[in-house]
């Protein structure tokens, strides 16, 4: 049976999220003051200094007879980057763009992050997250609290030689036993190729499949059931900008046009 939209965008959030938190930044006070590690930037590619990213996915529509086009917006996202190339601050809008949430993160006298706090669309603290990191600046656990300081959640990243997260648990507060679990594998260009999500709590197993163009761009992400059924399939589409970076992406969804992501990029002068 197919699973319906709302999970398979879930998991794409969860992804994301995961592919976001593992760029990594360092414990204070225990690492040395010259690192070399991956930026928000380096991580999403980005062509030059980006400053801001106003990113605003729309569905698309049809009717009857007709392609109608762009329509409705489903979602928006709002990032603003510091000039080493971190995200500062990220606010997330529903579809009659109003705010969810935002999180604004914090850095060390290293100059990466290593904590954030997360705002509820009346501007109260909803969640603080505490980041820990080895001896090489490897994000290895990640610590998210409740705003009366309890903890709510724990999650541990295990990276492979190349220092690209392969494996994270996520504990409901208490380090005993994974209530979620995903796994990636990379290609030898060091892209995703294959990515294990596990809701045990749930029961909830799928696994994702990533293809990429000549560019090196994600062109398809497939979705598998725990029994290998393919359950959602979303091939891409870009426009660039006279930097290279895209600014416009159509979303197909099982053959048939879905969303219009539109984005805009402001840079450092």
């Amino acid at each position: 049976m197919k699973m319906h939209l709302y999970l398979v965008g879930f998991i794409f959030c969860f992804f994301a999220l995961l592919s976001c938190s593992s760029s990594g930044t360092p414990e204070k006070g225990n690492l040395p003051l010259a690192l070399e590690f991956e930026t928000d930037w380096q991580e999403e590619q980005f062509k030059d200094k980006i400053k801001s990213i106003d990113e605003i996915r729309y569905y698309y529509n049809y009717d009857e007879t007709a392609v109608i086009g762009k329509g409705s917006m489903e979602s928006r996202d709002v990032m603003q980057f510091n000039n080493n190339g971190f995200i500062i601050n990220y606010a997330n809008y529903g579809s009659e763009n109003y705010l969810i949430s935002e999180t604004k993160k914090f850095y060390n006298e290293n100059g990466l992050c290593d904590s954030s706090l997360v705002y509820n669309y009346l501007g109260e603290i909803c969640e603080s997250i505490v980041f820990f990191y080895d001896e090489t600046g490897l994000l290895f656990k990640t610590e998210n609290h409740y705003p009366d300081g309890k903890l709510m959640s724990i999650e541990k990243t295990e990276y492979n030689a190349d220092r690209k997260p392969v494996k994270t648990e996520l504990f409901d507060g208490i380090e005993e036993e994974a209530i979620v679990i995903s796994e990636t594998q990379y290609n030898d260009k060091n892209q995703k190729e294959q990515g294990i999500f596990h809701d045990i709590s749930q029961d909830v197993y799928m696994l994702t499949k990533y293809e990429y163009d000549s560019d090196g761009m994600l062109s398809k992400r497939s979705y598998f059931d725990k029994d290998g059924e393919l359950q959602d399939t979303y091939e891409f589409e870009y426009e660039f900008d006279n930097k290279g970076n895209w600014i416009t992406r159509s979303e197909i969804r099982n053959g048939k046009m879905a969303f219009i992501v539109e984005r805009e990029l402001v840079y450092f002068d």
